[in-house]
Order: C-alpha cells, then structure tokens, then sequence
C-alpha cells in the first residue's frame, strides 16, 4: 500500500513514537521508511562547522533509528536495509513537502506536539501545513494527553 514512508525526526519523545509508527507500517506493508532530520538554517562554513553538525545529526538519527529498531526488534521483521535517513537545511514545511515529491512517498509520519503560538493560529501548525501542502497521505502522531477538542 504504501511503497515509501518519510518519518521527519527531531530530538523529542514524540519522533520516536513517529518512528514506532512507521516502522510498525513498515512492516505490515514491506515499505522502505526515510527519516528525515531537517536544519532550519544552513551551518557555517567556517571552521568545518558544517562537516562537524551534519557528523552530529547523522549520529543522532542513527540513535534514533537503532531505538525504534530494538524497540520492535521482537515484534517486527523491519530490516535495517528498509530504513534510510536523510539530513536536508531549510524551511521545514517546504522541505517535508520537496522531499516527500523527490523521494515519491506515499505516507508522511509525523509528530505533533499541540503547541499553540500566536503564529501557528495564522498559519497552523508544522503538521498542519504539511497536511494542506503535500499529496502525501499524512498520519499525524499525537502525545499521550493531548488535549482534545470538546463541544
């Protein structure tokens, strides 16, 4: 059903119950899972500041990965070779959006935190935004608690 999943990660709780989903469907449909970690802002190139961050993040969703994978590691048949990572720079929501196009996905796993800023009132939330701006199906994670909406 789905052939590609992209899972956008970051360092929270919520990325890895993301990444628990998706490798969940992973397995049940034989889908590849990307994880995505994205940089807001490009790093300097200065000092091999750059070399030395994207060393960091790419440490960091190899964590990220190796957790999700000990976690289903007994429930689940997911390969390691079903599961790729990815670090790109830029706006998150245009870069979920282009990725989710170049890499063909048919499913976006994503977090939401349920955070209300003033700015998310105007423009709604990252998931919000991803949900509107991809042709992606978008399956939207949610943390235990979360406050839902009442009559």
């Amino acid at each position: 059903m789905f052939q590609k999943i992209l899972v956008p990660v970051d360092a929270s709780d919520l990325t890895l119950q993301a990444v628990e989903v998706a490798l969940s469907l992973a397995d049940r449909f034989g889908s590849e899972v990307v994880l995505l970690h994205i940089r807001k802002k490009a790093a300097t190139l200065e000092h091999g500041d750059a070399e030395v961050e994207l060393d960091d993040i790419e440490a960091q969703s190899k964590r990220l990965l190796a957790l999700g994978l000990a976690r289903l590691r007994n429930d689940h048949s997911v390969k390691a070779s079903q599961v790729s990572s990815e670090v790109r720079a830029g706006p998150v929501v245009q870069i979920i959006e282009e990725a989710a196009e170049e890499l063909m996905v048919g499913l976006i796993v994503m977090g939401t935190h349920g955070r209300h800023r003033v700015s998310e009132v105007l423009t709604g939330s990252t998931a919000e935004q991803v949900v509107v701006k991809t042709s992606a199906s978008v399956l939207v994670v949610k943390p235990e608690g979360y406050p839902f909406l009442r009559d």
